[in-house]
């Protein structure tokens, strides 16, 4: 029972070494289960009120609230990673974190180097406007088969291609004009299809 303080977020993960764990962030504090006994808390410092989107990137647990330094989980301890952007949420996809929800960057998606969720050096390419300023912005992001689906209020694009390198404005299609979505966390995989609230 967590009284009335409201689940920021929700993720089951399975580490490399077979362990399995569903964590949670409760009030910005950080807990995980085990599936057996009360939650333990792994401590961390998020935002209160905001949602939580938790990613699992090269065996560990990152927790993205668009404000706070975010915080990494390996399996046993909580430690901050300074160098990834602040987003509300990312997703792991083609072997890059690719982060959406950036203050101040309504139009822009910033993208790992190639194996390192925690590096962002690739510069100009690491940073990519999705139609920008066309009034519209980026609400969240998920994967269909071979692309990354780039979900705006009222238009859906795709991101194709393999490495920082294809992070050009080429390899970004228009998928559909007049719909989009409202939240990442209304977003879902169903594997075959994306099924979204719009």
């Amino acid at each position: 029972d967590v009284g009335s303080a409201a689940v920021q977020g929700l993720k089951g993960v399975r580490f490399a070494n077979g362990t399995k764990e569903i964590l949670i962030v409760i009030n910005g504090t950080i807990y995980k289960w085990t599936g057996s006994g009360s939650l333990t808390s792994l401590g961390g410092t998020l935002s209160t009120s905001n949602y939580v989107d938790i990613v699992i990137a090269n065996n560990n647990a990152y927790f993205f609230d668009g404000v706070n330094t975010v915080p990494k989980y390996d399996g046993s301890s909580i430690t901050t990673v300074a160098a990834i952007p602040l987003g509300k949420y990312a997703r792991w996809f083609h072997n890059q974190m690719h982060i959406g929800g950036i203050s101040g960057s309504p139009n822009k998606i910033r993208s790992s180097d190639l194996g390192d969720p925690e590096t962002y050096a690739g510069g100009a390419s690491s940073n990519l406007d999705i139609n920008a300023n066309d009034g519209d912005e980026i609400t969240g992001l998920n994967d269909l088969k071979d692309e990354l689906i780039i979900f705006k209020k009222h238009r859906i694009w795709a991101l194709t291609g393999f490495g920082t390198s294809a992070l050009t404005a080429a390899n970004i299609n228009s998928r559909l004009t007049g719909y989009g979505a409202l939240s990442h966390r209304a977003i879902v995989n169903t594997g075959n299809d994306l099924l979204y609230l719009g």
